[in-house]
């Protein structure tokens, strides 16, 4: 898989969105103009029905992510550094060849005077594929510059949060290997669900993220992947599990 992981390169849900109150705004399938800060670290498992590589029906392929954030985007840029494990193939499943392929990632956000009606917004640079081992060496190195903001809206009384996302990458469209556009919009629908859409240099992704009120750090997402079959003939589901630690560095 490209980059980090499929569907956790924006985590399907802004990190920090999981410890907002409900409802939580979400993020689909592109990089984030926010970020993990001080005191963040999270984990997220992800697998999808079809390499989006190959474009193959039947050839599933899984990644796992572990990120850490440092500094603070209110004060200045932080960093989020993100070490992605794209093979996880075990004894059980596959060819056995466990983290024999992966790559890390640095995004530096930091917080900005938002658009009109914005209530939070962040401003990003990130690279995915910095350093890489195994096959992952021949993918590209991703440039990404994206901007991201939470704004208020008012349906029938009640006030939705909506995230919007916009930016450009060096490698985002024709399978992650052109330069090209992407956004996002993401609306929390109910304490614990939330739903959105996402562009991805030349494809469509519909998302949907539950949040257990019984695990109050996690989430989990499902994404249909080029879903107008641009690359494919049936587009491609991916699914995430996903967790944040909270105050871990801290004191």
């Amino acid at each position: 898989m490209p980059a980090v992981a499929e569907g956790a390169d924006g985590y399907l849900v802004t990190l920090e969105s999981l410890l907002k109150p409900d409802p939580k705004p979400i993020s689909v399938g592109v990089p984030s103009g926010f970020g993990a800060s001080r005191g963040l670290a999270f984990a997220s498992v992800a697998y999808t029905n079809a390499d989006r590589n190959t474009g193959v029906a039947g050839d599933d392929d899984g990644s796992i992510a572990l990120g850490i954030g440092l500094g603070d985007p209110g004060s200045g840029f932080a960093l989020e550094a993100v070490i992605g494990i794209t093979s996880v193939s075990t004894g059980f499943w596959g060819d056995g060849t466990f983290g024999d392929e992966g790559n890390l990632a640095l995004k530096l956000h930091r917080r900005v005077a938002g658009l009109p009606g914005a209530d939070v917004a962040s401003l990003s640079f990130g690279v995915s594929n910095a350093l890489g081992w195994g096959s992952t060496r021949d993918l590209p190195r991703s440039w990404t510059v994206a901007y991201s903001q939470v704004s208020t809206l008012q349906v029938a009384g009640d006030r939705l949060p909506l995230n919007a996302t916009f930016g450009y990458g060096t490698s985002i469209s024709a399978v992650s290997r052109e330069p090209g556009a992407f956004g996002s919009v993401g609306i929390g629908l109910t304490g614990s669900l939330s739903a959105g859409f996402g562009w991805v240099g030349d494809e469509l992704q519909i998302g949907a993220v539950y949040f257990p009120a019984a695990l109050p750090s996690a989430s989990l997402g499902v994404t249909y992947a080029d879903a107008t079959h641009r690359h494919s003939d049936r587009g491609r589901v991916i699914v995430s599990l996903n967790m944040t630690f909270d105050k871990w560095s801290r004191k």
